[in-house]
Parts: C-alpha cells; sequence; structure tokens
C-alpha cells in the first residue's frame, strides 16, 4: 500500500512539473515581446533625451562663443566629439554633457543649418535609432 502511495506521489510530482513547463513555454512568446518592446520604447526616450541634450549643449556653447551651423555631436566608445561648420570644435570652456539615462555608445545628433534635428545611429544596447529632420524617431535592432 506504501508502495503504491509513493508511486502516485511520483506521478501527481511529475504531472506538476509537466504542467509548469508547458505554461513557461506558452507564455515566453509574450514575456519576450513585452520585454523587447520595453527596450525599444526605452531607446526611443533615451534618444529624445539626447536630442535635447545637444540642443541645450548648443544653446550653452553659444553663449560663450561663436558656433556656426550644421552642429554636429558624434558619440563613441570614448564618449563624443563635437564639429561646428563641418569642422572639429573645442569649446573654449570644458562641457560635459550630463545625462539621466544613459549616452548613446555610438551614432550622431545633428543639428542642420536651417534647424531641424537629423539621428543618425544613435545605438543604445541592442536598437539604433534613426530620425529625419525633426521626424519620428525610429528604433529598430
Amino acid at each position: 500500500m506504501e508502495d503504491n502511495f509513493k508511486e502516485i506521489k511520483m506521478v501527481e510530482n511529475g504531472l506538476v512539473i509537466i504542467l509548469l513547463f508547458v505554461i513557461i513555454i506558452i507564455l515566453l512568446p509574450s514575456v519576450t515581446a513585452v520585454i523587447s518592446k520595453s527596450m525599444q520604447m526605452s531607446a526611443k526616450t533615451n534618444t529624445k533625451g539626447t536630442v535635447e541634450i545637444v540642443k541645450e549643449l548648443y544653446i550653452n556653447i553659444n553663449l560663450t562663443d561663436d558656433v556656426i551651423l550644421p552642429f554636429k555631436v558624434i558619440y563613441n566608445k570614448k564618449g563624443y566629439e563635437i564639429y561646428s561648420g563641418g569642422e572639429k570644435y573645442t569649446p573654449v570652456k570644458t562641457i560635459k554633457i550630463k545625462n539621466e539615462g544613459k549616452l548613446p555608445t555610438s551614432g550622431s545628433v545633428e543639428i542642420d543649418s536651417e534647424g531641424y534635428t537629423t539621428v543618425k545611429n544613435l545605438k543604445f544596447g541592442l536598437y539604433k535609432c534613426n530620425q529625419i529632420k525633426d521626424g519620428d524617431i525610429v528604433c529598430e535592432i
């Protein structure tokens, strides 16, 4: 009698484990989709913040020095480089970009001569974000 009880208990435990695996297999695609969507939204939000920071940087530099358009900030592994009128620019005062979110690991933000903002391959994690002349920001893997 006791052997039957152990066998029944093992079968019940096996069925519970199989049921849990089935539930995980069913829910896994939706969970990964939610995570992917949140990462994409985060990249888009960080891109908007970076564009605002570049605009603010342009204004702050213009208060102390004469900077011409197009104004471009190129991000790389070391940080960023500033270009004014197509030439590399070194600010008179040391200016650091402070961002509450993440800074991109690569890509660029440019304010053209008409005042429009263009984003090229701004990379946050797996996503690269682009924007043409103040249009919609598009982030893709």
